[in-house]
């Protein structure tokens, strides 16, 4: 090339995604585990919202995971049965945390700290290809953006189940909040078309703070017409909903419109168990 001079294309969509992914990755992953570092010993058996779950059974989670996405072998281990494992699925998830139920806590977060610092160097010195597949959870492989969008949520969302057992407000400044609400609307537009409305209805979602936007869902008529259905409510209210991990009835929704639709479709928006 003449003069030595080397010219850069710019990043697709998906190589900034996946960018943006892997720099959340890394700080939600590092922010529960200073969160972690903070824990006393009472604290790591409080339960969370996850059913059947501790704060350390989060992290044997997030570590398991993080070994499963560094390629390291399945844990071979006898699940005993429990009453919120019951898909296969959730038997290879319970699989990681109760093979760790027995070794030291401080060891577990140890494990987290060195399997994440590992994923996150592997990812910054060879970052996926958007046509490249990576590993996800019941065996699958999936498109590397969308399997990096999924973990940012995953360890976000598991990483606010910790601070709220522990009595701490949600972090929404990480960059995965924001990546997660992303995730989740999408899911939300998803289960609104799910339920197949008559004709005309119209369903607005309005997310407030920290980062507002609105969605509408018209189904076979202008969006601008009068919402059937208005639902208004913060970041906070509306990934806890979606995640699962609170319940139409103890969230702050401000609702408009068809009060039975509205809890309907609150009650089909869980995008995540």
């Amino acid at each position: 090339m003449p003069g030595g001079v080397r010219t850069t294309r710019p990043m697709t969509d998906d190589e900034l995604a996946i960018a943006g992914a892997i720099n959340a990755l890394e700080d939600s992953l590092e922010a529960t585990i200073a969160l972690c570092d903070m824990l006393a010993p009472a604290q790591w058996r409080l339960p969370t919202a996850c059913p059947g779950w501790t704060v350390r059974d989060q992290v044997a989670h997030l570590a398991g995971l993080e070994a499963l996405l560094l390629g390291h072998p399945r844990p071979e281990h006898q699940l005993p049965s429990f009453a919120h494992v019951v898909s296969d699925v959730d038997r290879e998830i319970e699989i990681d945390v109760d093979v760790r139920r027995t070794r030291p806590v401080t060891d577990v977060l140890d494990e987290l700290r060195e399997l994440a610092a590992l994923h996150i160097a592997k990812l910054r010195a060879d970052p996926p290809d958007p046509t490249t597949r990576l590993p996800h959870v019941g065996g699958v492989e999936l498109p590397a953006r969308l399997a990096l969008t999924l973990r940012v949520c995953d360890v976000w969302t598991h990483g606010e189940d910790i601070r709220r057992a522990v009595g701490y407000e949600p972090d929404l400044a990480a960059p995965a909040a924001e990546i997660t609400t992303e995730l989740f609307l999408r899911g939300f537009a998803r289960a609104v078309e799910n339920l197949a409305l008559p004709d005309g209805s119209v369903i607005v979602l309005e997310i407030t703070e920290p980062f507002p936007s609105t969605q509408v869902i018209a189904f076979d008529t202008e969006p601008t017409n009068t919402p059937t259905v208005m639902l208004r409510m913060d970041v906070a209210n509306f990934t806890a909903l979606s995640a699962g991990r609170i319940g139409p009835s103890d969230a702050t929704v401000e609702i408009e419109g068809d009060r039975a639709l509205a809890r309907s479709i609150l009650a089909a928006m869980v995008a995540t168990p």
